[in-house]
């Protein structure tokens, strides 16, 4: 059982050499399940039509108040569907069922750390409600959040992401990224104590960006807030894309992977996250 979960970068916006290059790419993977976010500017129909060129037939998209909309598709059928975004803070979730697993989408608010905080606190009340000894459980999407256990990857010597987000909120106090100043690492800290686990920390010992791609840097180096920081952006880098699964699956996964091929550095900003299981 193949699953991936990709941040296109704005639903290909401008470039249809970019969904025709990620199509192409997911029909090589042949993945099972697919969770995607920043599907801007597609429908119920164009999901459809964009999953086929990968084999999948069944297909969910969040429509909500959120032009950055969530999907999930799978080559087997999709039940038990629910999906919200009143009352949350980022781009909406989604949870369902398909192909032995119970699936959990999401991609939280870029510029608020208590939204995000918000929304997890839902994802992991909406988590509690399944089954943990019985279902094979798998929460995944851009979280917007770095892992506690690599903060000495984002440490002044290392990384320049925090004197990015300090100039950001002196522009504009809607960007809220920093707590006293500090990166902030909750999200990745209460789903590890809700028993989650992190499939690519268990599969991997080195740390992995998931972002930014070839084309991510190349876009930073043109956005006018980056180049007017001053900021480098080579130091730029983190993860902030996951895949956490409750202990029974997570004991079923054979691998997890960012991978780094030449198709990918150019398809989104983001890179993708494949991860792979051997269910019962």
């Amino acid at each position: 059982m193949k699953v991936i979960t990709y941040n296109i970068l704005d639903g290909f916006e401008h470039a249809p050499e970019r969904k025709l290059e990620c199509a192409s790419w997911f029909k090589n993977q042949a993945p099972d399940i697919v969770f995607l976010n920043e599907l801007n500017g597609f429908t119920q129909d164009s999901l459809k039509d964009f999953a086929n060129s990968w084999g999948h037939a069944n297909t969910i998209l969040l429509e909500g108040r959120s032009r950055y909309l969530i999907g999930i598709t799978s080559n087997s059928p999709i039940t038990d569907v629910e999906t919200y975004f009143e009352n949350l803070q980022g781009h909406g979730v989604i949870s369902c069922k398909s192909n032995g697993m119970t699936l959990i989408n999401t991609h939280l608010n870029p510029h608020d750390i208590e939204k995000r905080h918000h929304d997890v606190e839902f994802i992991l009340e909406k988590i509690k409600t399944f089954d943990s000894d019985r279902e094979n459980i798998l929460f995944g999407g851009d979280l917007n959040s770095f892992h506690y256990d690599e903060k000495s990857h984002y440490a002044d010597d290392a990384s320049d992401l925090k004197s990015f987000y300090l100039y950001r909120s002196k522009l504009d106090e809607k960007f809220k990224n920093l707590t006293d100043d500090e990166l902030d690492f909750m999200v990745s800290k209460r789903l590890a104590d809700s028993s989650m686990v992190d499939l690519l920390s268990q599969h991997n010992d080195t740390f992995v960006t998931s972002f930014p791609t070839k084309l991510g840097k190349e876009k930073q180096e043109q956005i006018k807030v980056f180049v007017d920081s001053g900021i480098n952006t080579d130091r730029m880098s983190g993860r902030i894309d996951y895949f956490w699964a409750n202990k029974k699956l997570a004991d079923k996964c054979t691998a997890c992977v960012i991978p780094r091929d030449p198709s990918v550095e150019i398809i989104s900003d983001h890179y993708p996250i494949i991860a792979e299981f051997e269910l019962n």
